[in-house]
Formats: structure tokens, C-alpha cells, sequence
């Protein structure tokens, strides 16, 4: 599997067990680094654990998805 389709999966698997929640997970090692519904605080706790490689994961509310 190519690493983005391990990435996709991971995020899957972890959006499934969190449906609401930003995650973020570590680039390098598909670790999820921190989980958290408020966004600011999120980014707090971010800059106190110094991982310089992040990818920030936000499943949309379906209410504020507009199909063309």
C-alpha cells in the first residue's frame, strides 16, 4: 500500500471512532498526535508538543456541504 493510502486509511479508521473531533496526526510515523473538538485549544497543545511534520484532519459538517 502507498503511503497515502495508508494515511487515508488511518484517518478513516480514527474519523469512525471520533466523527466530531479535529485530529491531528504525525506525517512521518501515522501516529495520531492529538483529538480535540475545539480547534484553538487543539492548536495549543500543539505548539507545546513540537512535531514539526503534522497533517490536520476536519470532517465537514454535512449541513454545510453544498453539492453542485
Amino acid at each position: 500500500m502507498t503511503y497515502y493510502g495508508k494515511l487515508v486509511q488511518r484517518m478513516n479508521k480514527s474519523m469512525e471512532a471520533h466523527p466530531r473531533s479535529t485530529i491531528v496526526m504525525d506525517a512521518n510515523t501515522f501516529e495520531i498526535v492529538a483529538t480535540g473538538a475545539n480547534t484553538s485549544r487543539l492548536a495549543r497543545r500543539l505548539k507545546k508538543l513540537h512535531h514539526p511534520n503534522v497533517v490536520v484532519f476536519q470532517r465537514p459538517n454535512p449541513n454545510h456541504i453544498m453539492v453542485l
